[in-house]
């Protein structure tokens, strides 16, 4: 049979529009959904804040739009807000700040730091609104960390709300016995409430912790006095006199706030506290983020060369205090740790040397006095090391340590009395220190002979 080669050819294939038709339809329902989104959240977004840079300075203004930016990218963030949150009330822009902390916790309500920074901001003006947030941090964090419990208490106290206060400590000392600003706390809760002998018992563990010492002898100065115990009331208040103030409790939270300002000096001071309080594991992000982000911040290596020594690597406590004293060559601080750094390598002549020139740079530092005379003794020289070691008792006289080493040193000079008499005022000083029977047996010894 012949074909018909006049046919039509045959239409195409209805698969290939099908598909073409069901693909537009999948774009338009997903530019639609996502169109939906960018609309709900928008209509759903908290207002960014109103912040006027008129008062900041350059650097300032960047660090609080930095944070902004962070919301308007993630508006829905609760850690975003949060952190701008802890950003302005760095900036005293409370009301602001406050607003950011609110919505932080209810895009988060299970992250302890938005109602915890909330209460700290709200503890002047509002106390009652602070106890209500710091009691729903503590109900997500219980005592890790431990200062949600502290402030709350500590505000509760401060309210008039002393069995409160109690009861919010007791944990904390439940789970750690030796937890001295809970202890501390208990103490003050138990003088103010008449308990003296209690608040004595209480105080007495807290003597030995750099964060509650001073405090600890001073409130037991008061209750001695109050049980009729002059002579121990005096003690503890010449112990209390000769200690260094004590040092915060560290707050993680407040550190990574005041780390996110990106200001050295704000840096740098709270770096400070936590060395004096022994903290170096929280102390070393601090110094290292400062060396890193700012090496031209001369002390952000001395910080760096304090934390090397406390962790005994006197070798590395060496060379960042150089780089210290490279940007800052008439740091007194600074030749004062060389000379420690080389004291512990035992590099006694060249550590006399930095105390020296720490000395002559300021004149009335005893600290450095000691250590020159210190230096000097363990270079052999007895007799030069007395001039220094004089020297330090006269600018520090609170301090027992010079009275202690000069009554050794004139004992091996063979001058007895002269021992006898700085041995008496430092038992004047501290008559529980614990050097000092070995001291004077040594005395008593040479005088029979």
């Amino acid at each position: 049979m012949k074909r018909n080669r006049n046919r039509e050819p045959p239409s195409p294939s209805p698969l290939r529009p099908r598909w073409q038709v069901v693909l537009s339809a999948l774009v338009a329902v997903l530019v639609g959904v996502v169109a939906g989104w960018l609309c709900w959240r928008g209509s759903n977004s908290p207002a960014l804040p109103k912040i006027s840079n008129a008062q900041l300075d350059p650097t300032s203004a960047r660090v609080i739009e930095k944070y902004l930016d962070s919301v308007r990218h993630a508006p829905r963030s609760g850690a975003a807000w949060g952190e701008l949150g802890g950003v302005l009330r760095l900036f005293e822009f409370r009301e602001e700040a406050g607003r950011c902390f609110a919505i932080a916790e209810r895009l988060n309500p299970k992250e302890v730091r938005w109602p915890y920074l909330h209460g700290l901001l709200l503890a002047t003006d509002s106390p009652a609104s602070a106890i209500a947030c710091l009691r729903r941090a503590v109900a997500l964090c219980g005592n890790e960390p431990d200062t949600p419990r502290l402030r709350l208490a500590r505000l509760l106290a401060e309210d008039g709300q002393g069995d409160k206060a109690r009861r919010e400590l007791e944990p904390l000392v439940q789970a750690r016995p030796d937890h001295a600003p809970a202890l501390l706390a208990l103490a003050q809760l138990a003088e103010a409430a008449g308990h003296s002998t209690q608040a004595v018992s209480l105080a007495s563990r807290c003597t030995k912790d750099s964060r509650t010492a001073r405090a600890a002898w001073t409130l037991l100065s008061v209750l001695h006095q109050r049980l009729g115990d002059t002579n121990a009331s005096r003690n503890a208040s010449q112990t209390g006199d000769s200690l260094p103030p004590d040092a915060p409790v560290a707050d993680v939270f407040e550190l990574e706030t005041i780390a996110r300002r990106g200001d050295p000096r704000v840096l740098s001071d709270r770096a400070q506290w936590l060395l004096q309080s022994g903290r170096l594991t929280e102390a070393a992000p601090i110094v290292t983020q400062l060396v890193q982000d700012q090496p031209q911040f001369a002390e952000g290596w001395l910080l760096l060369g304090r934390w090397q020594l406390l962790r005994q690597e006197p070798a590395a406590a060496e060379q960042s205090i150089r780089r210290h004293l490279e940007l800052e060559p008439q740091s007194v601080n600074g030749l004062f740790q060389l000379g420690m750094a080389l004291l512990a390598q035992g590099q006694s002549t060249n550590a006399s040397a930095a105390f020296e020139q720490a000395t002559r740079l300021k004149p009335d530092f005893g600290p450095a006095f000691f250590n020159l005379g210190l230096a000097l003794l363990r270079s052999g020289r007895k007799h030069e090391a007395l001039t220094p070691l004089h020297q330090a008792i006269r600018h520090n006289p609170e301090r027992i340590d010079p009275y202690i080493l000069l009554a050794e040193l004139h004992l091996q000079l063979g001058e007895r009395s002269e021992a006898a008499r700085l041995f008496g005022l430092a038992k004047a000083l501290n008559p529980a220190d614990r050097r000092l029977p070995a001291l004077g047996e040594k005395i008593a010894r040479v005088s029979g002979e």
